[in-house]
């Protein structure tokens, strides 16, 4: 056969021609012969009514290349969008799909199988955390005589940081202005919201 690279710890030779006498540059006398080093190899034949033949191949074998999908992944959101890198012939997820990139919208393990264009097949795989966003809404913008109001940024259990440097779920806006908050979760998933309150002065009567 032609010269060849192959991606694997060994790999097979074949003179053909069954019944013949071989005598191989590695020293075997066999039709066939397994070798597991890159190099020039001939074999020389004569069959079984004396005629001969002769051939040379040269073999360049290889481990597969380092491969990696990158580190496990935590990222605020419904979805991700996971790469196995360009220059593949073929990619082979662990969801069925067959194209470079999937999009990832549930806590999971995912793989894929690449292979390149020497033949190496290469494998890895990474466990994906999804975090859902909080949902802030202070509802909207507010108008009233005289008082306070109450401004609520849902979400229990989080961080809060409040426009009027108050650090609770709750806050009361006590005079006109735009308040704002951001909830930051556990995980370092966060939302903003803003709401104008306009407090008008009560009349004294």
């Amino acid at each position: 056969g032609p010269d060849t690279a192959v991606c694997a710890t060994s790999y097979m030779l074949d003179a053909g021609n069954p019944g013949s006498n071989y005598l191989w540059s590695s020293g075997q006398g066999t039709q066939t012969i397994s070798i597991t080093t890159s190099g020039t190899y001939s074999v020389n034949l004569i069959s079984s009514i004396g005629c001969q033949g002769s051939d040379v191949i040269t073999v360049t074998m290889g481990q597969p290349p380092f491969y990696t999908l990158g580190n496990d992944t935590s990222t605020c959101g419904t979805g991700i969008i996971i790469d196995a890198g360009s220059g593949y012939s073929s990619y082979n997820w662990s969801t069925g799909a067959t194209t470079q990139t999937i999009t990832v919208s549930t806590n999971t393990t995912v793989g894929v199988t690449v292979i390149d264009v020497n033949g190496c097949v290469m494998n890895d795989s990474i466990v994906i955390t999804l975090s859902p966003s909080p949902a802030v809404n202070l509802g909207p913008d507010t108008t009233q005589c005289g008082g306070s109001v109450s401004l609520d940024a849902g979400n229990p259990g989080n961080l809060y940081f409040w426009s009027n440097s108050t650090s609770g779920q709750t806050t009361t806006a006590s005079s006109s202005g735009a308040y704002f908050v951001t909830v930051l979760t556990s995980v370092g998933c966060s939302d903003t919201d803003t709401i104008n309150v306009t407090i008008n002065n009560q009349p004294i009567a």
